[in-house]
């Protein structure tokens, strides 16, 4: 189950609301049913974000990658990095991060 003061259902990326799903299988969390199993989703078409519910770090990890994706898609920052750069640019952002709120005590991970 998740922390909801953790885990909202609403967001906000640059002003834009999206929702926020979570799931219990990751092979639900792809919003293609055919395509592989993720972690995490972002859709910016559907304003929608996608989690996989696993344990607290690990998720709020995921959230963080995805928030990341959505400020550099509304920010025009995916115009200047690749795919593959891109990934690994976000999930280093994510973790650096997900370290500063926790070795800060900007949030009470329990």
């Amino acid at each position: 189950m998740r922390n909801k003061k953790l885990f909202p259902a609403k967001i906000k990326i640059c002003g834009i609301p999206y929702r926020v799903l979570y799931f219990q299988s990751v092979k639900a969390v792809n919003a293609n049913p055919e395509g592989e199993n993720l972690e995490g989703q972002i859709s910016f078409i559907n304003h929608e974000v996608r989690i996989h519910q696993q344990p607290v770090l690990a998720m709020y990890r995921v959230l963080l990658h995805e928030i990341i994706h959505g400020i550099a898609w509304e920010m025009g920052i995916t115009d200047y990095i690749s795919e593959e750069h891109g990934e690994k640019v976000t999930d280093n952002l994510a973790l650096g991060m997900l370290h500063f709120l926790r070795d800060n005590k900007v949030i009470d991970f329990g």
